[in-house]
């Protein structure tokens, strides 16, 4: 927008422009506009209309037949899974070479603990102690997708083979059990596996450790 055009704006909102008389010291010289007064009215005040007419626009609900309450409503209802819809939550993790997949409380991120304990593993292993890559797979990933066990296998497999294909692994530690119905292995077909105890359960059994060591040490000679 112009300068003119601002000024005529000003005058159809009745608001004043105040232009200083002298230059003040030290400061850019004032660019003084004689012909702002000189501006028809009509165009000027044409504009009135557009400005109610958008105020009338951002006070309308955006959706004037569903209750506000009601449209809030309808996600949290919507993410609920049905009775045979597994819940489970899968820590997913580059370190030391090796993808690193645990099973952790469903819904609940690995936290600071268990990271410091993969940490911890990878400098015993006498690997470099940069951060490791984590992520967490949550199923049902969305409520449109909040299938069977057949839907979180194939979820699952797909996320798994998916991160193995990018990254290229060594091979694949598996920590803990994975029996359950939704984990399918052939997804880690072609991959050298290592079974250990979870991380999860190192952390509320300490005694774990050693037996996790037994499995995990043989990284190092392989490194």
């Amino acid at each position: 927008m112009s300068s003119l055009s601002h000024l005529a704006y000003l005058q159809a909102l009745d608001i004043p422009s105040l232009v200083s008389r002298r230059d003040l010291p030290g400061a850019a010289p004032t660019r003084r506009l004689q012909l702002a007064r000189k501006l028809p009215a009509t165009p000027a005040r044409a504009a009135a209309p557009d400005l109610a007419a958008l105020s009338a626009d951002l006070q309308r609900p955006a959706a004037t037949n569903v209750p506000p309450a009601e449209a809030a409503a309808k996600p949290a209802a919507a993410v609920m899974p049905s009775a045979d819809t597994p819940v489970f939550s899968i820590a997913a993790t580059s370190a030391g070479g090796w993808f690193w997949v645990d099973e952790v409380p469903a819904g609940r991120e690995p936290g600071e603990d268990y990271a410091q304990l993969l940490l911890a593993i990878c400098r015993a292993l006498g690997w470099s102690q940069q951060p490791a890559v984590q992520e967490c797979f949550n199923y049902p990933v969305a409520a449109s997708l909040a299938g069977g066990v057949e839907q979180a296998r194939e979820a699952l497999m797909g996320f798994l083979t998916g991160r193995l294909a990018r990254l290229a692994p060594a091979g694949v530690v598996v920590m803990g059990d994975f029996k359950e119905p939704w984990f399918d292995r052939d997804c880690l077909e072609g991959q050298r596996v290592v079974q250990t105890v979870s991380g999860w359960q190192m952390l509320r059994d300490p005694t774990l450790k050693p037996q996790a060591w037994a499995a995990l040490k043989t990284l190092r000679a392989d490194d």
